[in-house]
């Protein structure tokens, strides 16, 4: 089939970061391998991001994912300098006993976005919906 027929057989990926630690806010799909990211603010801080630490469940072997942290907003990043994420993978462990390790990736790189630092979600109700919006963006 075509490359399009092809992409119908990639399943939408699964995020959960309810687990000490885990500070993913929101995910959102913007294509069928690309992902949108906002993580919550780090504790006791006004408003800074720092780090992540999230689940992600349904990745298939030989495709080529993209994940967009967007609410990122310092002036620089050890990612630019070389830094890779570390990963852990379950399958990968039950194969080979092989634990956290850095991502085998070459295309990390952080840059300023148009996110502001002082984004925090408001939710308001619409029609019995509740919606989550960007205040002052």
């Amino acid at each position: 089939g075509s490359e399009d027929d092809d992409d119908d057989t990639i399943p939408t990926l699964q995020f959960e970061s309810r687990f000490e630690c885990g500070n993913l806010h929101r995910v959102i799909q913007i294509g069928r391998t690309e992902y949108d990211l906002l993580v919550s603010s780090d504790f006791n801080t006004s408003r800074h991001r720092q780090w992540f630490f999230f689940r992600v469940q349904g990745m298939l072997h030989n495709v080529d994912y993209k994940f967009n942290i967007v609410n990122y907003d310092k002036p620089g990043s050890v990612f630019n300098l070389g830094c890779k994420p570390t990963m852990h993978s379950q399958q990968r462990f039950n194969d080979t006993g092989t634990g956290w390790t850095r991502a085998n990736v070459s295309n990390v790189c952080y840059y300023a976005n148009a996110y502001r630092n002082d984004f925090e979600p408001e939710f308001v109700e619409v029609d019995s919906a509740v919606h989550m919006t960007p205040r002052d963006l």
